[in-house]
């Protein structure tokens, strides 16, 4: 059967693609279009056809420049601890929170642990800037101690440990969810 004989015989179910086929074109298709500024030197007044094309020069640049390697090195080991401590911590949240008995104390568990995921990411920063702040309450327990206060935010060193534990804070309780659903499943039998 031909397509133009199906698409007269058939019309409505052509007409029911028709929304999907929008938004595919839309939303994954148009923006395609941007992916040529990657090799065009932009000027905003000639658009983006009109800008003069220079090919790989951009990227060249990019390998170049000594800050390169640091910046992706960094993220190969952002992503590595990530990878580590947060499945790690959400396995262990999970098998934490399986083991407890009382419905109550489960359901508050669950939920405290849940929250930071609905937070912004924004809000996030924001209380971890305010409690690591050298005048923060970090640093008001280190001094509380007798200890020499940190500057948290302002030594490089203690980026990469922020990070990754704000990162395990606010994700660690939506993460251990898919683990605890796995716990749930299993014989109460195989335990014992």
């Amino acid at each position: 059967i031909r397509f133009s004989t199906a698409a007269r015989k058939y019309w409505f179910i052509y007409l029911l693609a028709i929304p999907g086929l929008l938004f595919l074109l839309v939303f994954s298709y148009a923006p395609m279009y941007g992916v040529v500024l990657a090799f065009k030197d932009f000027k905003m007044n000639l658009g983006v056809m009109g800008s003069p094309w220079v090919g790989l020069y951009h990227y060249r640049e990019l390998f170049a420049d000594p800050a390169f390697i640091q910046a992706f090195k960094n993220t190969v080991i952002i992503n590595i601890y990530n990878l580590i401590f947060g499945f790690t911590f959400n396995v262990f949240l999970a098998l934490m929170i399986n083991e407890v008995k009382q419905k109550r104390f489960k359901k508050f568990a669950q939920t405290i642990s849940y929250l930071p995921y609905f937070l912004s990411t924004v809000v996030v920063c924001g209380f971890i800037t305010n409690v690591l702040a050298s005048d923060g309450l970090v640093n008001q327990l280190i001094g509380a101690l007798g200890m020499e206060k940190v500057s948290f935010l302002m030594e490089p060193g203690w980026f990469r440990p922020i990070y990754v534990i704000s990162e395990l804070w606010q994700g660690c309780g939506w993460g251990s969810i898919i683990y605890l659903a796995a716990l749930s499943g299993v014989d109460q039998q195989l335990y014992e």
